[in-house]
């Protein structure tokens, strides 16, 4: 259904558009959109992971998962979002969220101040999830090494890794944690969906 409503110019195309930053250097962005941009990528994960967490009686009651087509239309969702283009889109919305400010102001600081640097990790968090599940066959792999997602994950697993016994325990049950716990697993998934092709 997708593909069709993207031949019409809609489906795929206008999930790359929500995505599109403005091509302004100095634009800021609300926190409203930033929650958009996180969201539209967590749908991208959806449509694009084969993750079948329903239960053996639901497993073999489905012709459906039988036969294979939940792993195919996930697969066919994968190349048709890389054709219409979506890995410079993420990319840049991964460079976006793990700007500098981002990427080490969440190390410190009250949670008030840090609101908007946590919404951005999350939202790097989500892009990098969206782009981990897009990295199935060697021709998408060498296009996300040529917009240079390895330094985006290398940043990432950077500011997501605590650094300490003693931060560890400081911000054990605070909401940064939980961040940092979400950039990590992104990050180290992603890597190693890289890893897994030639």
């Amino acid at each position: 259904a997708l593909k069709k409503k993207n031949r019409n110019g809609g489906g795929m195309d206008a999930i790359i558009q929500v995505l599109r930053l403005p091509t302004s250097s100095d634009s800021t962005f609300t926190q409203e959109q930033v929650t958009l941009w996180s969201e539209t990528c967590q749908l991208i994960t959806t449509l694009c992971k084969f993750d079948d967490f329903r239960s053996a009686e639901e497993k073999t009651a489905s012709v459906a998962s039988a036969h294979g087509i939940n792993v195919s239309c996930a697969h066919d969702h994968v190349m048709e979002f890389f054709r219409v283009g979506i890995v410079p889109v993420l990319y840049d919305i991964i460079s976006y969220s793990l700007q500098e400010r981002s990427a080490t102001t969440i190390e410190k600081g009250n949670d008030d101040e840090n609101e908007e640097d946590i919404m951005d990790v999350k939202l790097a968090a989500s892009a990098i999830s969206a782009t981990r599940v897009l990295a199935v066959n060697d021709e998408i792999v060498q296009c996300l090494v040529a917009v240079g997602i390895l330094k985006s994950a290398k940043i990432a697993l950077d500011a997501g890794l605590l650094e300490n016994e003693k931060e560890k325990e400081e911000e054990k049950g605070d909401k940064r944690a939980a961040v940092k716990i979400h950039l990590t697993s992104s990050s180290l998934g992603l890597l190693r969906n890289l890893c897994g092709n030639d």
